[in-house]
């Protein structure tokens, strides 16, 4: 299978706070440029429903920045939004619901599958996750679409 996680093997990378760049997987541009070593732009029509994340093209500006200075890059399918979003939306026991949408809860749906999943092992190890890690996620949207959020955090199956 095609890898879905991208390491910065830069020299220093190792010692610094690990940032790990986050895309839909089906306009996963900055993944893709990364990857290839050079601007890669998603061209058609990308289907995901992480709408904030559907761009297809990198700032060739800010791309050196996200290049040089994070230590992952991952494309996640909407499965992983949409776990993400019902683990929020419907938290353990005790804990505080979260509003995050579509784009916004994909960090934390990724971190439920390396975690959670066996076949995800070798990601987790590669990103360096293990249980004295200390995770810092940033959800970048509400429920901008309302009715749409909560046909997902509603439904059974993803």
């Amino acid at each position: 299978t095609e890898k879905n996680i991208e390491k910065n093997t830069e020299k220093g990378a190792e010692k610094a706070p690990k940032v790990t760049i986050i895309e839909a997987d089906e306009a996963a541009c900055i993944f893709e440029s990364v990857k290839h070593g050079e601007l890669i732009a998603i061209g058609g029509n990308p289907q995901t429903i992480m709408a904030g994340l559907n761009c297809g093209e990198t700032n060739r500006w800010i791309f050196p920045v996200l290049r040089d200075f994070s230590s992952n890059f991952a494309r996640c399918p909407d499965w992983v939004t949409v776990r993400g979003m019902r683990k929020l939306a419907h938290p353990e026991s005790g804990d505080e619901k979260v509003v995050s949408g579509e784009s916004g809860a994909v960090g934390f749906g990724l971190l439920l599958a390396l975690c959670q999943d066996r076949e995800y092992a070798e990601e987790k190890e590669q990103m360096g996750l293990d249980k004295d890690s200390v995770i810092l996620l940033f959800s970048t949207e509400g429920d901008t679409d309302p009715e749409n959020y909560k046909r997902i955090v509603n439904e059974k199956e993803v």
